[in-house]
């Protein structure tokens, strides 16, 4: 495993590097590096927990300070932080992770296919004074991959576990706070954005609203709404059916409907159907029989009320065939849908105009001027095209990374499921920790296979899925010493 050893140790320094050469194209003297960094690093040094900690809660809380790149969050920096600590340990123990090296091996082969891509294509970083841009985009993929490279000098415990996953609540419920404040608002409360990052589709939201629209999405309730699923789904699967389980599901419920995300539909009924065939495992011809007759009185329900639900609602809805809802909430997920196959058509023609992109990648960057000429036309789904959003994950691989990098994220993926797969066959395994380990490993899955056949973007969902198998590692070691000692 001396390639494993090599791959890692490189893209872990060349990680690291990127704060020191960030800092200098900020302008900020060397000593400054020292003066921000070393501090701060010290502490984290002696508080390892916390950091980790720290890097789980952050992860989707969005949270930013006035002055770092609208792309970047703290948990990025922190994460920056870990891979400095990983490489010092590294250096002062000699000691060498034994876990998932097939993982780690393929997670170090995609970060230097980028690498490649970039040489090649160019960093298209503005603050170069490049024409080309989108190169801070590469920082938002190759960041979050060195979770997959760093190893911690402790094992969370089960109480320490407990209090992350409430603060992880805590700080994933900010995104969504802090666009319903602003939206109730009308605007006026705007202050929140600057320490969480303003969305886009929140934008879109606030003029939806002004317009006098009936249809205003909280569009950030799409990724807190499945993690309170995932979280309810740990408890059932640990045998606690509590008011606390219980409400997390019913918040999850009307937070994915608040988002008229039709993907996180998706996400609910798969986690809520094999999660119940995994509880009622050595039951499972019942309840394949009873969840096919309650999904059946179920949508009977839901067809009969469906017009009569709010328009967020309605819109998810429209994953039923027929379905009668309001014409706002359908032309709305039409336009969506008809927009991507346009994309998608778009994005084949691509690769059959440029072949070479299957050898060595498109990459992110893109022509500034190309960019700056379709603001003045209807930017329609070509802007997806420019910038490489293809909004379908074996597109966005093959065009973005070419074969080579499509081929590695397979890989990567197939071994962190493997490897995690094989865990939940341990024998003896915390009954508490397990469940919520599988839980997660579910919801993992569903968004492995949601990335390649349905939804799924190199620049979006790859630092969801990454951070999920390192939460997943985390947990996984915490299993195996409990294991151990009994």
């Amino acid at each position: 495993m001396k390639a494993t050893k090599i791959i890692v140790s490189l893209v872990s320094v060349a990680l690291l590097l990127f704060v020191v050469w960030f800092t200098f194209r900020m302008g900020m003297p060397v000593y400054s590096l020292a003066i921000l960094t070393v501090p701060i690093s010290i502490f984290f040094m002696n508080h390892q927990k916390i950091l980790y900690a720290g890097i789980i809660c952050t992860s989707f809380s969005k949270l930013t300070f006035p002055g770092l790149p609208s792309t970047l969050y703290i948990f990025h920096l922190l994460i920056l932080l870990a891979l400095g600590i990983h490489i010092l340990n590294r250096c002062i123990t000699k000691q060498e992770s034994h876990s998932n090296r097939k993982l780690r091996f393929y997670s170090g082969l995609f970060v230097l296919n980028f690498v490649i891509i970039i040489l090649v294509r160019g960093a298209g970083l503005r603050i170069l004074g490049d024409e080309n841009w989108g190169g801070m985009r590469y920082a938002e993929i190759l960041i979050p991959m060195g979770l997959l490279l760093v190893r911690p000098q402790f094992v969370f415990s089960p109480q320490d576990w407990r209090k992350v996953f409430i603060w992880f609540v805590f700080f994933s419920m900010l995104p969504f706070f802090s666009e319903m404040v602003f939206l109730v608002s009308g605007g006026a409360v705007y202050h929140q954005f600057y320490l969480v990052n303003f969305n886009m589709s929140t934008l879109n939201s606030i003029n939806s609203q002004i317009l006098g629209k009936e249809l205003v999405r909280f569009q950030s309730a799409n990724r807190v709404g499945p993690i309170l699923i995932v979280l309810a789904s740990g408890f059932f699967l640990a045998k606690k059916i509590n008011p606390v389980s219980l409400g997390f599901y019913v918040m999850g419920v009307v937070l994915i409907g608040l988002s008229g995300h039709r993907s996180a539909l998706i996400d609910l009924i798969l986690i809520s159907f094999f999660t119940g065939l995994l509880f009622f495992k050595g039951r499972r011809l019942i309840y394949l029989l009873c969840i096919g007759i309650f999904g059946v009185f179920l949508l009977l329900i839901v067809y009969q009320i469906a017009h009569l639900l709010p328009l967020t609602f309605q819109r998810a809805l429209m994953l039923l065939p027929n379905i009668e809802v309001s014409p706002e909430a359908r032309l709305d997920a039409l336009i969506t849908l008809d927009w991507r196959l346009s994309l998608w058509t778009e994005a084949l023609r691509e690769i059959r105009f440029n072949p070479e992109y299957l050898l060595l990648g498109k990459g992110l960057t893109y022509s500034s001027r190309e960019y700056m000429a379709l603001l003045l036309f209807d930017f329609d789904y070509w802007w997806a095209i420019l910038t490489s959003n293809y909004h379908q994950g074996v597109l966005s691989l093959l065009i973005i990374t070419g074969i080579p990098g499509l081929v590695v994220a397979i890989m990567m993926f197939y071994h962190g499921l493997k490897y995690h797969f094989d865990i939940q066959k341990t024998p003896k395994l915390e009954k508490a920790m397990a469940a919520f380990h599988l839980a997660i490993f579910i919801y993992l899955t569903i968004l492995v296979f949601k990335f390649f056949l349905i939804y799924g973007d190199v620049t979006g969902s790859m630092a969801a899925i990454v951070f999920l198998l390192f939460v997943l590692q985390l947990l996984s070691e915490s299993l195996t010493e409990l294991t151990d000692k009994e």
